[in-house]
């Protein structure tokens, strides 16, 4: 759940874990309309290696599966399905890991 791997990272929403996770996002998505799949390829990997590093194995899985699919040619809608269900696994993963932050230390940093 994203309780339980936010919990594993009481320190990210003060040491840039969110904003370089919101940024890299952001590039997946200019990535993802340019169709640069190298591009795409290495956001995703980031992003998955950011994730594992922090407990996070839900959005670590979910940038897998885009990276893993960004190195075949889709041009059925792949890559938007993957990309939206990343953007919604890392929505949840920011919530519950600013909500961690606030109820543990009060949101003073």
């Amino acid at each position: 759940t994203p309780q339980s791997y936010a919990a594993s990272c009481a320190k990210c929403s003060d040491d840039g874990h969110l904003d370089e996770l919101t940024a890299r996002l952001a590039k997946l998505s200019e990535h993802l309309s340019s169709s640069d799949a190298l591009k795409l390829r290495h956001e995703a990997h980031a992003i998955k290696g950011g994730a594992s590093n922090v407990g996070a194995e839900a959005l670590s899985y979910a940038a897998g599966k885009l990276e893993l699919a960004s190195s075949t040619d889709h041009r059925d809608g792949t890559l938007d399905k993957l990309f939206a269900e990343l953007a919604r696994t890392a929505d949840s993963f920011r919530e519950a890991a600013t909500q961690h932050f606030n109820s543990t230390d009060g949101g003073t940093g």
